[in-house]
């Protein structure tokens, strides 16, 4: 089934962009014309226009990565480092548009129709092209319809014993694929697949039952739906689930079992290289 997809154009500024490099071309434009200070840049963005989740942080304080484009921060006056936010929907980017436009930017919108399968087993987005990637094992393979979305990242609690609260798994659904940090980033053991320390606690490691987010990202790695699940689904924080993904299914996938044999799996592969491309 094929899905639509909204892309941009910004006059003098760039072509054919989907929402997060809409944003980030339109506050890179802005940087270069204006060389704003941190607080300037804050004040021109606000975190209003983005949502609840923050639009424009310090590269040296942020400490989600997955939420901010950290591998493209802007240098602002002061040789000050700030990165922009990759979380953006449709909830959010019409309020982005029209603080925009309000800017002085001239922004059109148009629909570009593309195959959601044929997109997810192709090349991942630009963005995450350099990510390392170790195959996932047929028997770890979800009963995954790609109309729901190409990527799935699952976030899960950490033992007490850790200083980090939780640790995160990435796939690619597509391609079957467990996707770890990028390459250039010289990250050794959880870091390099689970993005931090990672440690289930004693009564997680084999059905893990504490609470969790599940991340589900279209073939764009665009956000779509943030699902929280305590055993099993318990509320939708962001977006909805995706069309024909039932509720009862989506509990028979992301089950604790499941998700400590991909801990498991992932932990006795961590020196996994990654796939060459």
């Amino acid at each position: 089934m094929a899905r639509d997809y909204t892309k941009y154009s910004v006059a003098g500024v760039g072509e054919n962009l989907n929402k997060r490099k809409l944003v980030a071309a339109v506050v890179a434009d802005y940087v270069s014309k204006n060389n704003p200070t941190f607080q300037e840049l804050q004040e021109a963005f606000p975190d209003s226009v983005q949502g609840n989740k923050g639009f424009i942080r310090r590269a040296d304080d942020i400490q989600d990565e997955k939420r901010f484009d950290t591998k493209n921060p802007l240098l602002l006056k002061y040789k000050i480092e700030a990165c922009v936010s990759n979380q953006w929907g449709s909830k959010n980017i019409d309020a982005f548009i029209s603080h925009a436009e309000q800017m002085g930017y001239s922004i059109e919108a148009f629909q570009s129709e593309q195959s959601q399968e044929a997109t997810a087993t192709a090349e991942l987005p630009e963005d995450h092209v350099d990510a390392r990637k170790m195959p996932l094992p047929e028997h770890l393979r979800p009963d995954w319809d790609l109309n729901w979305g190409s990527y799935v990242s699952i976030h899960l609690q950490n033992s007490p014993d850790l200083q980090t609260d939780n640790f995160s798994i990435t796939l690619s659904l597509g391609t079957h694929q467990i996707l770890g940090a990028p390459k250039a980033w010289e990250r050794q053991g959880d870091h390099r697949w689970f993005q931090d320390d990672a440690l289930l606690y004693s009564y997680n490691q084999e059905d893990y039952q504490s609470g969790c987010s599940i991340w589900i990202y279209d073939a764009n790695f665009e956000e779509t739906c943030n699902a929280l699940m305590h055993g099993c689904l318990e509320d939708i924080d962001e977006g909805e689930l995706p069309d024909g993904l039932t509720e009862d299914h989506f509990n028979q996938i992301f089950n604790g079992k499941w998700f400590s044999a991909l801990y498991h799996h992932i932990k006795q592969n961590l020196h996994h290289p990654g796939l060459d491309d």
